[in-house]
């Protein structure tokens, strides 16, 4: 902020970020203080965690694990708690390797469920959508058949050439997205999507 003459206002961060702020008072006279070496304060941002698509935690971004956990989860997330929470568990315990250079502890089926609900509660803060965090289609649902295949899908082809890439994303799109949806997202939007969710 220049030339105002507030004495607070407030900025807007991102959780799990950190702010530095510092000020240059200027009197009515106009003697105006020597910019500060270091700031007046440093602020971090507490609150949810930043989403990625590293549902293991383990810094990789696997089809064959954080692929099938997002679909596996989307597709028995409606059903009664227990069993819900019984077979997220059976998918941790069968798709996430426990693998001896692993830094994190291994994650619970309830972690993961837990984790996937605060996504599909929270907004997307990217400014490629507005809808729901992991509603990579857009159209205001979350569903395993859709969104859970769009990111199991690109995760499998993510480390192919761009040109490969690019046109398998745009079949991807094309044969999940429903014919009679207006302004669907490409196979380009799908991709930036993931990708900004991918850290």
């Amino acid at each position: 902020m220049n030339d105002t003459t507030d004495t607070s206002a407030t900025y807007n961060g991102t959780a799990g970020n950190s702010y530095s702020f510092y000020s240059v008072a200027t009197d009515n006279v106009g003697n105006q203080e020597i910019i500060p070496n270091s700031a007046d304060d440093t602020v971090t941002v507490s609150g949810a965690t930043p989403f990625t698509f590293d549902l293991d935690g383990d810094g990789q971004y696997l089809a064959a694990v954080d692929g099938l956990l997002f679909y596996g989860y989307l597709n028995i997330r409606s059903l009664p708690p227990f069993l819900r929470d019984n077979l997220t568990q059976q998918l941790a315990d069968n798709l996430i390797p426990d693998r001896p250079d692993r830094i994190v502890p291994l994650p619970t089926g309830a972690d993961i469920a837990n984790y996937l609900e605060d996504a599909i509660t929270r907004v997307a803060a990217s400014p490629i959508a507005q809808d729901k965090l992991v509603d990579i289609d857009r159209d205001g649902e979350i569903s395993a058949s859709i969104d859970g295949l769009l990111l199991y899908g690109y995760l499998n082809i993510r480390g192919l050439p761009d040109f490969l890439r690019n046109n398998l994303t745009q079949q991807l799109a094309d044969n999940l997205i429903p014919d009679d949806r207006i302004n669907p997202p490409t196979g380009a939007d799908i991709a930036e999507y993931i990708e900004s969710y991918i850290v």
